[in-house]
């Protein structure tokens, strides 16, 4: 009964929305953040019946701030763009996120329903090329960087239960492998002499999917209910203890995997882009009005690849807060340690959120959410029967970008009920 409610709670979702997500660096701490720990699907000021939908969307890289790209004229000064990048190579990345959650509560036991769809694609551009470039060295250069993609939809249900000031929570879900980058990336040439330059960025990467590609290729819709089968099954546990309506403190273990999620369709995603300059100074003279630099470039093409399936392990987490109370104010620090070599990383954060009026309709969070690093100012309207947030956020791969602007998020969550 339960994989069967999974598989139509899921196929509804993804026939809605098949876009992307991830977390942001605010975390509420109430039934928003569920995510982050089942017990929290519990704690909500609609104490029976509760509906809500959120999303956000971030783009970001590492170099450059709003204030450079917005500028009438943009400069690129190369020679301080290693520098400028910590020497890890330019980083270009978005992330989108969307979610809808209903709850029921009564006599200190809930049932949450969900659905969560996440991305994130991020692009390197190595170091040594922007070195090379910046210095201006009369040599050749070969290079790699990565293109990591990962993107899901999930669907599950939390059982939550209260005794005494304690909450525990228990999730089941089931997570669709939508798209996932494997072997591949972006191969960088550049060759220089006294007369010019030729430079070549070729793609050349595989993506696996529960879905069939070839179908999304030929602009057909997929066989949902077939990828639904090919899901992986996981469990999350949490527990927080409560100090009146506040969660004083909480932990949990997320995305336990117990059936691995099967991607057997994959695709070679390949494209190429060349930039040649040769006798710049004799070109120009010859005509005034000549381009010197010859852009060229080849579509973007998709190739199944037969026998390519993937298993799919999810990343397990383990999370922890705190909160501290004082006039006005609830200081929570948080962290959440994932697992695995791709996306593993330990994010830690801070919330500040106002706890009684007029504070409560403001909040702030700083935070790490691997590969971002998030500030976050929000407004909040705290009605009884309707509960509206709105945030945005400056995000950067790197600590000191997020003064600079080098990212940017915007959010929005509504919760209804009684």
């Amino acid at each position: 009964m339960l994989r069967r409610y999974l598989k139509r709670l899921a196929a509804a979702f993804l026939l809605a929305a098949a876009i992307p997500a991830t977390l942001t660096a605010q975390i509420h701490f109430d039934s928003r953040s569920g995510d982050f720990n089942p017990a929290l699907s519990a704690i909500s000021r609609r104490s029976i019946l509760e509906v809500g939908v959120d999303a956000d969307v971030a783009a970001y890289n590492n170099a450059f701030s709003a204030g450079d790209i917005f500028q009438p004229t943009w400069t690129i000064d190369v020679s301080q763009l290693a520098q400028d990048t910590n020497w890890r190579g330019l980083q270009v990345g978005t992330n989108v996120n969307a979610a809808a959650t209903a709850s029921l509560r009564l006599f200190g036991v809930g049932l949450n329903a969900y659905t969560r769809a996440e991305t994130m694609a991020l692009l390197t551009i190595p170091d040594g090329l922007l070195e090379l470039v910046g210095t201006g060295n009369i040599e050749d250069y070969n290079g790699t960087g990565s293109v990591l993609l990962r993107a899901s939809a999930e669907a599950g249900g939390v059982l939550t239960a209260e005794v005494g000031n304690w909450t525990f929570g228990l999730g089941v879900g089931m997570s669709v492998p939508v798209a996932y980058s494997g072997d591949g990336g972006v191969d960088f040439s550049l060759v220089t002499d006294q007369a010019g330059f030729d430079a070549t960025a070729d793609l050349d990467m595989e993506i696996y999917s529960a879905l069939d590609l070839q179908a999304v290729m030929d602009g057909q819709i997929p066989d949902v209910m077939s990828a639904i089968q090919r899901g992986a099954y996981k469990v999350d546990l949490g527990v927080i203890y409560r100090d009146g309506d506040t969660p004083r403190w909480g932990i949990a273990v997320n995305d336990i995997t117990i059936i691995r999620g099967t991607a057997p369709y994959a695709v070679r995603a390949t494209a190429s882009y060349s930039a040649a300059m040769e006798n710049v100074i004799q070109t120009i003279l010859d005509d005034p009005n000549a381009q010197p630099i010859q852009l060229t470039s080849e579509d973007f093409v998709l190739t199944t690849i037969d026998g390519g399936s993937q298993r799919i392990t999810l990343a397990p987490g383990f999370t922890g807060f705190y909160t501290i109370s004082i006039p006005f104010l609830d200081i929570t620090p948080h962290v959440e340690i994932i697992m695995g070599s791709a996306v593993g990383a330990v994010n830690p954060g801070v919330t500040i959120a106002g706890n009684r009026f007029p504070t409560n309709m403001l909040y702030l969070g700083f935070g790490h959410t691997k590969p971002l690093w998030r500030a976050v100012a929000g407004l909040r309207i705290p009605l009884y029967i309707m509960e509206l947030n709105v945030q945005v956020e400056s995000s950067s791969p790197r600590l000191g970008g997020l003064f600079s602007l080098q990212g940017a998020t915007a959010a929005v969550d509504l919760r209804i009920g009684f």
